[in-house]
């Protein structure tokens, strides 16, 4: 009876810690003091992301408190300012032409030192009210870095200052496209970047590459190959991950080893129309995908924990005496959780558990009368058993107008 009490106490002050960890409170970012250099077009900005001032969430403080980073009056405002205030020749070039947000995220790791930002931006040339697409910029930052949130806003910069560069050298060199298939200016609205969560009403799964989050939730990959896995010598059981050779697509013939990994790297996952795989690079500059084993609010995964990757990675890169195997040993796995609502990945454990399944008491319940509650295989029932209840609910959530 005492042991019951003091176990129960125990979730009970776990899950109670976890309710304030996740109390989110705004880490603003501002890019006041940040310019950039070599600029001399003037950019209108469209952000057409879901939340324009969203960037990740990050986690700040010797407690790892969870908050969300934002850009103070949004990344258009932000976006428009830097520009303006860089543009070197200070007058309107005679070409009009407007840069597109599509992706503009940070992600941390619960190690405070270890962060990445991912951005997709679009270019238009605007004519007769009219825009074109004429470029797009893919870029990928992974930095570790002590007290990494306070260099959020140069990294961003970094980014800005790539993409606006590289459209002028671009756009000087003369290869823009002929123009065609030209929008409005509300047709360019309407194409904002919206969450259906259609990944979680099917099993159905489009092939191709995920390029973007929205990409993912959507079933909409937005470089649509047919893909296949090379499975070849592997064991079954242990193909949950994968490095970045062991993808084939239908474009390879097409592309360098060096050009296939550079693309890799900024996906966010895929899937061979039998399954979904998360893209490791995001959060811990892991050039392998995991498969996703749990499809819902809380999806989990395998990835692999630091004490291997030093071994893993030295054999993947040829150190002598070393095999190279996709045949990844169990210890070595970690398993660890995404998290749909928050955009953020964590370890499983005792406490994340509680905070997880706290909306649902006959599941929360149901998970505390197992006796070896800290078992993987009990943790992942009760999260599959969560996610096939609740996700009806969970869609209808984060679908309605107010997110």
């Amino acid at each position: 009876m005492k042991n019951a009490l003091l176990l129960s106490l125990l979730f009970l002050v776990f899950t109670s810690n976890l309710f304030s960890q996740k109390s989110k409170y705004a880490f603003e970012i501002d890019l006041e003091k940040e310019i950039l250099t070599g600029v001399y077009f003037n950019f209108e900005i469209i952000d057409l992301r879901q939340r324009t001032d969203f960037l990740g969430n990050i986690y700040k403080g010797t407690s790892n408190r969870l908050m969300e980073s934002k850009l103070e009056n949004g990344a258009e405002f932000q976006f428009n300012n830097i520009i303006k205030k860089s543009n070197q020749f200070h007058f309107q070039h005679q070409d009009s032409f407007a840069l597109v947000i599509k992706e503009l995220r940070v992600l941390e790791e619960t190690e405070p030192d270890q962060a990445s930002l991912n951005v997709f931006f679009e270019f238009y040339k605007v004519e007769n009210d009219q825009y074109f697409k004429v470029h797009e910029f893919d870029g990928f930052y992974f930095y570790k870095i002590p007290f990494v949130h306070q260099y959020h806003a140069g990294k961003i910069t970094t980014a800005l200052q790539e993409a606006t560069v590289e459209f002028q050298l671009y756009s000087n060199s003369k290869l823009l496209p002929e123009l065609e298939n030209g929008l409005s200016k509300n047709d360019l609205l309407n194409q904002k970047v919206d969450y259906n969560y259609d990944i979680l009403k099917t099993y159905e799964y489009e092939k191709g590459f995920y390029r973007t989050y929205a990409d993912f939730l959507n079933n909409t990959p937005s470089k649509k190959e047919n893909i296949e896995i090379d499975f070849e010598g592997v064991q079954p059981y242990r193909t949950n991950i994968l490095r970045y050779d062991f993808i084939i697509s239908e474009n390879d013939a097409d592309i360098s080893p060096t050009e296939k990994r550079n693309m890799l790297d900024k996906v966010w996952g895929f899937s061979d129309g039998k399954g979904l795989y998360l893209n490791n690079v995001s959060f811990n500059n892991g050039q392998f995908f995991s498969r996703i084993e749990s499809k819902g609010e809380y999806c989990y995964f395998y990835s692999i924990d630091k004490s291997a990757r030093n071994f893993y990675f030295s054999a993947i890169a040829g150190i002598p005496g070393f095999i190279i195997s996709n045949n990844i040993k169990s210890n070595h796995q970690a398993p660890l959780i995404f998290d749909l609502k928050n955009q953020n990945t964590f370890p499983i454990s005792i406490h994340a558990m509680g905070l997880m399944l706290r909306s649902d008491l006959e599941t929360v319940n149901a998970y505390k009368a197992e006796r070896k509650r800290g078992k993987k295989a009990v943790q992942f029932k009760h999260i599959d058993n969560y996610n096939i209840k609740n996700r009806e609910k969970f869609i209808e959530e984060m679908t309605s107008p107010k997110n």
